[in-house]
């Protein structure tokens, strides 16, 4: 009989009525004999998966290693706080390598083997427009994709909730700063033709404020390539520079600001997604900027931060987590939990639930930063900073 437990003087004897109390005695006993069970015979409720496909090791910038610091930051600390109605949270990143195919078949993995209720983050624009198809095939929302691009609103895609600024928005903001700065030609630096849908949204920013654009296409790896560049860039021509490559071009711009230093056009800038750190370590004695779509991690003067330098120092070894990359890894987390609480307290919570919580979320304050998913149907938040690199090395709003 295995290992059934059965106790003779509780059993109903063939064809005998069962004893009073019987069933209540029984079901006693059991509950006892659970009680008493080891440790690896639980029956804890199994965690909810939050998966995210990142480019990891050499194909990163440094970017999604931020970004997943900052989610991991917040994930853990919920689950110290005892997760979700008691269930815990487990963010499963899987290393995409930069490839989008890879990524599609990260985020199937996710979703079909390891039931993930939601798609978290992702980095790039061709990895976020492979995921926000695969979003909508398998009926999962995808939260918090790191860019700009326009077929990432929810007008486009309803399984896609984006809680950052557009590439329209932000060329905006940084064509604003360059009329501040009397900046009337520029040069766009790009490593792809045609231009990245940023870089076209900035041309087209720049045109209605009649800045003179050029582009300058640069293959890295083409020695003649990178003379023409480099002679084109410090020719004294351009008030600006405007940097849209790769990991590979941004590193080759980099070591290329280290000569010639003082020839460089004044103001040298990207976008939020772009590699930052690496323009931030050259181009001494030049103005560095880029755009934030977030609140700067660094400075404590609201709620948010606070939250995030508390978490990042106690649940992710804090450095990578206090970044710009890390902070938006963070708000995204947030969301997705809020959705999770919601979809908990609906008594779904499965992918359908956290789906329905978020198409039914709305605004959303997590103290100094606003997420309203019904204001706009392209971005949930339109806030776009320009932080600046003095000349002397200080960054400033």
């Amino acid at each position: 009989m295995g290992n059934a437990l059965v106790h003779s003087g509780d059993a109903a004897q063939p064809g005998s009525k069962p004893r009073p109390g019987w069933a209540r005695r029984r079901l006693l006993r059991a509950a006892a004999w659970l009680a008493l069970a080891p440790a690896g015979w639980a029956f804890a409720a199994e965690p909810l998966v939050i998966g995210q496909s990142l480019p990891l090791g050499s194909a990163d910038d440094g970017s999604a290693a931020r970004a997943s610091a900052g989610a991991r930051a917040y994930i853990e600390f919920v689950n110290a706080s005892g997760g979700i109605r008691g269930r815990q949270l487990k963010l499963l990143t899987l290393d995409d390598g930069g490839d989008p195919r890879r990524h599609v078949d990260n985020l199937r993995q996710l979703v079909t083997q390891h039931k993930a209720v939601a798609l978290l983050n992702c980095v790039g624009d061709a990895a976020c427009a492979a995921g926000a198809q695969v979003a909508r095939t398998e009926k999962v929302a995808l939260i918090g994709p790191m860019s700009g691009a326009a077929a990432l609103g929810r007008d486009a895609n309803p399984y896609v909730f984006r809680t950052r600024a557009t590439y329209a928005m932000e060329a905006e903001a940084l064509t604003k700063q360059m009329l501040a700065l009397g900046t009337s030609k520029v040069v766009i630096v790009t490593d792809r033709l045609p231009v990245s849908e940023g870089a076209a949204a900035l041309q087209e920013a720049f045109a209605r404020q009649r800045i003179a654009s050029t582009v300058l296409d640069v293959d890295p790896s083409a020695s003649a390539s990178v003379a023409r560049f480099r002679s084109e860039a410090t020719s004294g021509r351009y008030h600006a520079m405007f940097v849209d490559m790769g990991v590979e071009g941004f590193a080759l711009v980099s070591r290329l600001s280290q000569e010639a230093s003082d020839r460089w056009p004044l103001f040298v800038t990207t976008f939020a997604a772009g590699n930052v750190n690496s323009l931030l370590t050259g181009f001494s004695g030049r103005v560095v900027g880029f755009t934030s779509v977030v609140p700067n991690p660094e400075v404590a003067s609201i709620q948010l931060t606070r939250d995030l330098q508390e978490h990042a120092e106690r649940f992710a070894g804090g450095g990578q987590a206090v970044t710009f990359a890390g902070m938006e890894g963070y708000i995204n987390a947030r969301i997705c939990v809020d959705a999770l609480r919601r979809a908990s307290a609906a008594g779904m919570v499965d992918a359908r639930g956290v789906l329905a919580a978020m198409n039914t979320m709305g605004s959303v304050d997590l103290g100094g930063f606003t997420a309203n998913f019904s204001a706009s149907p392209s971005a949930a938040s339109d806030r776009v900073d320009i932080v600046v690199r003095s000349r002397s090395g200080h960054l400033l709003k």
